[in-house]
């Protein structure tokens, strides 16, 4: 549950995030500096969505696990 709740957490810093990148693109044509930092912070924004990606992925993959697992009958 930890892991789901910082994930949340993740996803509402990144819409913000995203929101100040669209403010960014407009004055990068006139300041450089804002131009390479707009260039790293979407690298980090896009890394961080395949973390959360792959997070979301294995959740899926081990909840199709635990449902296979429980179908199974044990017999003795």
């Amino acid at each position: 549950m930890g892991v789901q709740k910082d994930a949340q957490k993740l996803v509402g810093t990144l819409t913000t995030i995203k929101a100040i990148l669209l403010d960014a693109e407009d004055k990068q044509i006139h300041n450089q500096k804002v131009k390479v930092w707009l260039a790293k912070l979407k690298g980090i924004c896009y890394d961080a969505e395949d973390v959360l990606d792959e997070t979301e992925v294995e959740g899926l993959h081990k909840q199709v696990v635990n449902t296979q697992s429980s179908g199974r009958k044990i017999q003795g």
